[in-house]
């Protein structure tokens, strides 16, 4: 029951959103992705510099993902993450925009983030 409670603290979806007008909005938790120079899913590479995320949706889907007032608009470039409870893996390009103290390693953190570029 507790773990049920958490999965559904962790992935609320609230009809309207302040930074997304009417748009459907997700808070999430998220997580850093460092396999720099790996091949992902979507058959591209980890790099430091593309602002990307892993996510459960299909490769390219487009995704604007907000920490503590800074926004980032990011692609979905590899499959992932694995661990209950979470939807993204962050890139390290992404988690420096983000605003993510050294942009790397950062541990978990809590995001919003909605479909499409906003």
């Amino acid at each position: 029951m507790r773990r049920a409670l958490l999965g559904l603290a962790l992935a609320v979806f609230v009809a309207a959103s302040p930074a997304a007008g009417a748009l459907p909005v997700w808070v999430t938790h998220a997580s850093y992705e460092g396999l720099v120079g790996h091949r992902t899913a979507c058959g591209v590479r980890i790099t430091t510099t593309r602002l990307a995320t892993a996510s459960h949706y299909p490769c390219g889907t487009r995704l604007t993902i907000w920490y503590h007032g800074h926004k980032a608009r990011v692609t979905s470039e590899d499959s992932g993450p694995y661990v209950y409870g979470r939807r993204l893996d962050i890139w390290d390009a992404t988690a420096r925009k983000l605003g993510f103290r050294n942009g790397h390693a950062f541990g978990v953190r809590t995001v919003t983030f909605v479909y499409g570029w906003h």
